[in-house]
């Protein structure tokens, strides 16, 4: 028998190593998958932000780096980075929507290109968005990779290394470092419930940092709060001329259609988010809501019922029903959905108090 010569021997040790080692990412089985999904919901639903944020996996996140390393960074540069990202603050800020009365539900699992992830549904405040989130097994854990934003439209990963970029680009002045801060300052604070001084802030900004999606799209979410169509118009040019993905420009599509009352373009674009996510059927309710929302009575009730039928364990349907026979002045009716909003775990004193401060009557004695 013949030997293989020493250099093709050791190519061959190699390869059979390299074999014999699973494929981190296809090693997640559905079921493990949907254990997660349901585990990271329950998680980032009860506020329990330490366990959230030892769910991710910072090797596995650097190794998602890497893929958009534009910018020539070492390997050990990466995994310093990867490190040092602040992720708790990042699940805080996920939380937020906990705070002011939203909630995460685990919708399905899914596989593509030889990867597993889950899909999330976040939903606060009468907004909705998803996350994709790719799973990787760790000393037999299941653990996170990377998340995909429907908002942003692209993985935690890929903004990160932006981010990481735009910091090494701005350089030491004051000037620049004052741009900075501001920019942090609507990036990660959000100013969640002072829309006015996020636009105040944003105004300062300069234009190449006015086109940066993320800043971009809080402004123009904080301009829709407000009602304010002129500028919501000026930032919806400069946002779709500049930053938006198939996710993103549908859920912004929702809201824009939603402020000028285009009630039949707002379920269109509703239809094409369901088509993303594998048909979830809670978005029933959120037909609701815009038809609400673009004075469609008779359809928002229709919703509601047909919403009823499809998420009994969800609560806000009993608190849109409240808000929808207030509006046709059906108050013992109203009351009723109330008290059976009151008494379910959805429940949120927060979403409570706006529906009764704009129908003080829902309150008086019949």
């Amino acid at each position: 028998m013949r030997l293989l010569p020493a250099s093709l021997f050791g190519w061959c040790c190699l390869l059979l190593a390299s074999c014999s080692q699973p494929d981190p990412y296809a090693t997640v089985s559905a079921e493990e998958a949907i254990a997660f999904g349901k585990k990271w919901a329950r998680q980032l639903s009860t506020g329990n932000q330490q366990n959230a944020a030892a769910m991710f996996s910072r090797q596995a996140f650097a190794r998602q780096m890497a893929d958009y390393n534009f910018y020539e960074l070492s390997q050990s540069d990466i995994a310093t980075q990867a490190e040092n990202f602040d992720l708790e603050s990042i699940v805080n800020n996920i939380q937020l929507t906990v705070q002011q009365g939203g909630h995460y539900r685990y919708i399905n699992q899914f596989s593509k290109d030889g990867r597993r992830y889950v899909r999330i549904r976040q939903y606060g405040r009468g907004a909705f968005s998803y996350y994709e989130i790719l799973l990787v097994k760790e000393n037999e854990e299941v653990k996170m990779a990377d998340i995909y934003s429907y908002h942003s439209g692209q993985f935690l990963s890929a903004v990160y290394m932006q981010e990481l970029r735009y910091f090494e680009k701005s350089g030491k002045s004051r000037q620049s470092q004052y741009f900075e801060e501001l920019r942090q300052e609507i990036m990660y604070r959000e100013l969640a419930d002072d829309a006015a001084g996020l636009l105040e802030k944003y105004d300062m900004l300069p234009q190449q940092l006015k086109r940066q999606q993320r800043l971009n799209y809080l402004a123009l979410m904080s301009a829709m709060s407000q009602g304010n169509l002129p500028l919501s118009e000026q930032l919806y040019s400069l946002y779709t001329a500049n930053n938006h993905t198939r996710t993103d420009r549908h859920l912004i599509d929702i809201q824009y259609a939603m402020l000028q009352r285009r009630h039949a373009d707002a379920l269109a674009n509703i239809d094409s988010v369901g088509r993303l996510t594998g048909d979830d059927k809670w978005l029933v309710f959120y037909k609701a809501v815009a038809s609400l929302y673009c004075g469609q009575l008779d359809a928002a009730g229709s919703y509601l019922q047909q919403s009823l039928k499809n998420n009994r364990d969800f609560g806000d349907n009993y608190l849109y029903l409240a808000q929808l026979m207030a509006m046709r002045e059906r108050w013992p009716e109203a009351r009723l959905m109330l008290q059976r909003y009151r008494s379910h775990p959805d429940f949120s004193g927060t979403l409570e108090s706006e529906l009764v401060a704009a129908f003080p009557k829902l309150e008086e004695d019949e």
